[in-house]
């Protein structure tokens, strides 16, 4: 059941990510918006999507489901990261992006998980 679970919270993830991100860059392509906007705006995404995961997490296992939210921010996040290192040769970012893509992946999806 859990992994069911984290599987449907998975594709909600990446779809709401899919989405996102093409209008993130349809943005980024209209308004010529800076490095440092683009960072926030990637932020906002990956929020977003753990948060929702994470309520589809939480209303599936119905119990504990802060815990559950976390764990799927994690999941998540570890998802991201991977494919992150495949697509681009290797980790090129530095550690405190990382930190804090890590952080609010985890809070994400733990309030997602919360609020289900």
């Amino acid at each position: 059941m859990k992994m069911k679970a984290y599987g449907q919270g998975l594709l909600v993830g990446a779809l709401v990510t899919a989405v996102l991100i093409f209008v993130l860059s349809f943005g980024l392509y209209q308004f010529h918006w800076s490095d440092s906007t683009l960072q926030i705006g990637i932020w906002l995404i990956y929020a977003l999507a753990a948060l929702i995961g994470g309520m589809v997490v939480g209303k599936k296992l119905k119990n504990r489901r802060f815990v559950w939210g976390l764990a799927y921010g994690l999941l998540y996040f570890a998802v991201l990261f991977l494919i992150s290192g495949a697509t681009s040769g290797g980790w090129n970012g530095n550690f405190r992006e990382m930190a804090i893509a890590c952080g609010i992946c985890l809070g994400g999806g733990m309030l997602g998980g919360m609020i289900s």
